[in-house]
C-alpha cells in the first residue's frame, strides 16, 4: 500500500493531537513545555514511511546514498530492484516535531516521545512514533533562510550525529502546508551486492 495525500493528511491530524498533548500534559509538572506552543517550525515524516515514498518516487536526485547490508535486507524483508535500489514497505510511521530551543531545552531522552496505534482508512492499523526535537539557535543562524526546508537541511547537516544517523533517512514535509508531502531530504539505498553508478 502506497502512502498518498489522503492518508498523509490523517498523519497530520494525529500529529497535531499529539502536539497538543505534549504541550499540555508532558513534563513535571504537566504543561512544563507549554512555552513551546509558539515555537513550532514544522513537522516531518521520516524512517520507514519516507523510505517507501522516496523509493517509489522515481526521482534521480538524492541528497545522500547509503549501502544496506544483505543481512538487513533479509531480516527486514526488503526488496531489491534490478538497479540495486533497496525497497521497503510501510511498517510504522515516524513523525518528528522540529521546534526551537529556548531557556527550556527539550530533553534528549525519550520523555517527550510517544507511540500510538492509529487506524487509517486505507492503510489499516499502523503504529505512529512521535519524537520532539529542538533546533538550537546556532542551527537556525546557519540556515540559509527562515524557510522550513532550509532549517531542516541545516539541522541534518549540523552535527556529526545528525550526519551519521538522521541524514541516512529521508524526510517528507507534513507541516506547514507549503511543504506538505514534499520530499525535503532524499536518501538512495543500495544493496552492497551491486555497484551502481551515481
Amino acid at each position: 500500500m502506497q502512502l498518498n495525500a489522503a492518508n498523509t493528511r490523517e498523519i497530520v491530524s494525529y500529529s497535531f493531537s499529539e502536539l497538543d498533548r505534549s504541550l499540555k500534559a508532558a513534563g513535571t509538572p504537566p504543561g512544563k513545555y507549554s512555552r513551546y506552543a509558539g515555537g513550532l517550525i514544522g513537522m516531518c515524516l521520516m524512517q520507514g514511511a519516507t523510505k517507501h515514498v522516496v523509493d517509489l518516487s522515481g526521482s534521480n536526485t538524492f541528497d545522500n546514498e547509503v549501502c544496506i547490508r544483505q543481512t538487513e535486507i533479509h531480516d527486514k524483508g526488503f526488496r531489491v530492484r534490478p538497479d540495486g535500489r533497496v525497497i521497503s514497505g510501510i511498517k510504522d510511521i515516524d513523525v518528528i516535531f522540529f521546534r526551537e530551543e529556548g531557556c527550556l531545552p527539550l530533553p534528549k531522552n525519550q520523555r517527550l516521545s510517544k507511540s500510538l496505534v492509529a487506524n487509517f482508512q486505507a492503510l489499516g492499523e499502523r503504529r505512529i512514533d512521535f519524537m520532539s526535537k529542538g533546533i538550537s539557535e546556532d542551527i537556525l543562524a546557519r540556515a540559509m533562510s527562515n524557510d522550513p526546508r532550509d532549517i531542516f537541511r541545516a539541522y541534518l547537516e549540523g552535527t556529526d550525529y545528525r550526519r551519521r544517523y538522521l541524514s541516512k533517512r529521508s524526510l517528507i514535509g507534513l507541516y506547514p502546508e507549503e511543504i506538505f508531502c514534499e520530499p525535503l531530504w532524499r536518501t538512495k539505498r543500495l544493496t552492497t551486492l551491486q555497484s551502481v553508478p551515481r
